[in-house]
């Protein structure tokens, strides 16, 4: 009997070593898995965007960096009104190109 316990007692620390190496594992597959993934959401927005018409891909970049509509306007030398549209123009196409995949990007950051 003490045999066996001993023998439990000795072998516990290997049994959980072993049981927290093979979830971290799969922790680490997981990661991967949903990184990929990720990874081919964001390259699929960037093709939407490329596709985009040049101008309005133009006006949709600067927006990106932050730059508020008259900076656009004055880089790109039209008018704010025309920033405004090219803008709001460029979100309805990517939102209606892309509904699923940006809902699932979403999906993927709250996890995280």
């Amino acid at each position: 009997r003490n045999a066996c316990l001993n023998y439990n007692r000795d072998h516990a620390r290997e049994r959980k070593i072993s049981f927290n190496d093979s979830e971290s594992e799969k922790f680490a597959e997981e990661r991967v898995d949903d990184f990929m993934i990720e990874e081919d959401v964001h390259r699929q927005i960037r093709n939407e965007v490329e596709r985009l018409p040049e101008a309005m891909r133009k006006v949709f970049n600067l927006t990106l960096l932050d730059m508020s509509i008259p900076e656009i306007a004055e880089t790109l030398d039209i008018s704010e009104n025309t920033v405004r549209n090219q803008r709001a123009r460029a979100r309805e196409i990517l939102r209606a190109r892309l509904k699923d995949k940006i809902f699932f990007l979403f999906l993927l950051c709250d996890i995280y």
